[in-house]
């Protein structure tokens, strides 16, 4: 029993015998715990304690974990062990396709699965692709909701501040666009200003991918 691994320190020795054999990696699943150390009747022949100690428990899989490199998981219900299987059993179906996707990203020469606040949902219909347009807009250096909105009215599509900067005055013209101050009541408007549309036009224009947009 794992009791008496513990107690003659020979439960890594033994997990990593078993690992060997399978060869594959290895998981122990330590059932009932609670109810071994609630329990009064586990005693040795010849002393009056348990056989092991909730202390020899947590040192014997630190010691597991630490020289075997194996896992282990102490669960105490039927429950919590049938909810470990179904984890397991997920965990290893979906295993092809993470490691396809990893291998996907890896090929990729920029970091493709970045932080995911503030995601705008883009149902079957296309609805949502113009608030993610203002979206992108407002998440730029020195940008902000209100100049996203200015040039997105502007410019309803990327495709089209695409090609609006193509031509030799879309500088200027971006950053003459006024831009309101939400919620300032009798707020003087401002623009976007030269700087900003600098900013846009080398995100749009430029053929150099390691440019920074500062």
């Amino acid at each position: 029993s794992v009791a008496e691994l513990v107690a003659s320190r020979g439960l890594a020795t033994h997990v990593c015998s078993v690992r060997d054999i399978v060869g594959c990696a290895v998981t122990l699943v330590v059932f009932g715990v609670k109810d071994y150390f609630k329990s009064t009747g586990r005693k040795t022949q010849n002393s009056n304690r348990n056989v092991m100690t909730d202390v020899e428990l947590e040192m014997a899989i630190t010691d597991l974990l630490v020289s075997a490199g194996c896992d282990a998981v102490i669960v105490n219900t039927p429950n919590e062990l049938a909810l470990l299987v179904v984890q397991f059993t997920k965990a290893i179906a979906e295993s092809p396709y993470k490691k396809a996707k990893r291998e996907c990203d890896e090929q990729a020469e920029f970091y493709m699965r970045g932080v995911n606040k503030q995601c705008v949902a883009i149902d079957k219909n296309g609805n949502g692709k113009s608030r993610l347009w203002q979206q992108m807009v407002a998440i730029l250096p020195q940008s902000s909701l209100e100049t996203s909105r200015a040039i997105c009215a502007q410019y309803k599509t990327p495709k089209m501040l695409y090609e609006a900067l193509q031509t030799q005055h879309a500088v200027n013209e971006i950053a003459d666009i006024g831009v309101a101050r939400a919620g300032v009541p009798d707020a003087r408007s401002r623009r976007v200003g030269p700087e900003f549309a600098r900013r846009l036009q080398i995100l749009f224009t430029a053929e150099d991918g390691d440019v920074l947009v500062e």
